[in-house]
């Protein structure tokens, strides 16, 4: 399979969410592994963040510009929530809220390793998920967890590789 995977946020001004741990850094850290996981599986990773914008409109028009003319077979971005330190668990957004496989898929796994399972969420009701309404490719926007709410945190912290397994298995089927 050729495979987007976007590690969200990381450009310029945009650094993503700022909790216990910053987005920015959880996304990296499972991102690289899901990466390097998928190349191992013999998967041809596209990378979609940009090294270079001006603006967020910038960054998210770039992202997808990667993929499509890449011609992905499959498009996941990766992220974490913040939100008032209350909210916790993790969820998917895909386009008309599909219950796609892979969403279907990375939700029980993230379940089973102890997170809240949100479910999938709408995608094109949110303007915000620029990403996921304007690939080509069948696309899931994965959120982690809470970045500020420390139960999530604990789990991220001791499930880092299972983590990213999920979202590998959740792609491919396999690990």
């Amino acid at each position: 399979m050729k495979i987007a995977i976007d590690l969200g946020h990381g450009i310029g001004s945009d650094r993503g969410a700022i909790g216990i741990l910053p987005e920015e850094n959880l996304i990296n850290t499972v991102g690289n592994l899901v990466i390097n996981k998928l190349k191992i599986l013999k998967h041809t990773v596209i990378l979609t963040r940009p090294t270079i914008a001006t603006t967020v409109t910038e960054s998210l028009f770039k992202r997808c510009d990667t993929a499509n003319k890449n011609n992905v077979d499959f498009f996941c971005s990766i992220h974490a929530n913040a939100f008032n330190k209350t909210a916790k668990g993790v969820e998917v957004w895909t386009y008309k809220k599909n219950n796609i496989i892979q969403a279907a898929r990375f939700l029980d796994k993230m379940s089973k390793i102890g997170f809240t399972n949100r479910g999938i969420k709408d995608a094109l009701n949110e303007k915000k998920l620029y990403v996921i309404n304007n690939t080509n490719a069948v696309a899931m926007l994965c959120e982690l967890c809470f970045c500020d709410n420390q139960t999530d945190i604990n789990i991220y912290k001791n499930n880092i590789e299972k983590i990213a397994n999920a979202i590998v298995y959740a792609i491919t089927g396999t690990i």
